[in-house]
C-alpha cells in the first residue's frame, strides 16, 4: 500500500515555450523577408559578420536572434544619421566655394 506522501505517478514539470520563445530565432528566409531584400543579402551580412548569428549544431540551419536583428537595424539607423549630418555639414559653407556669392 502506497502512502499518501508517496506516489507513483510524478507529474513532469514541463516549461511550455511562449510566444516570444517562438520568434526568439529567426531563419536566413525571416530575416530576408522582414528586411525586404534578397536572402544573398542577408548571407552577406553574416559572412561580413555586420549581423550576428549561429549554426544550430554542425550542420544545421543558421539562426539570428531577433535582439541581433534589431540590434543591427538600430546601427544602421544611426550610421546613416551620422551619414546624413556630414552631408549636410558638407553643404553648409557652400559660399566658401563659390567666392561669397549665393547659387
Amino acid at each position: 500500500m502506497l502512502s499518501s506522501r508517496s506516489s507513483w505517478w510524478v507529474t513532469p514539470k514541463v516549461n511550455f515555450m511562449t510566444e516570444s520563445d517562438l520568434t526568439r530565432f529567426l531563419s536566413i528566409v525571416d530575416v530576408a523577408d522582414i528586411l525586404d531584400v534578397d536572402v544573398t543579402d542577408v548571407m552577406s551580412l553574416l559572412e561580413t559578420g555586420e549581423l550576428a548569428s549561429f549554426r544550430v549544431g554542425d550542420r544545421g540551419p543558421v539562426r539570428i536572434e531577433t535582439a541581433q536583428l534589431e540590434a543591427f537595424i538600430a546601427h544602421r539607423y544611426q550610421a546613416e544619421q551620422q551619414l546624413l549630418r556630414l552631408r549636410q555639414a558638407e553643404f553648409s559653407n557652400v559660399s566658401d566655394f563659390t567666392d561669397g556669392r549665393l547659387l
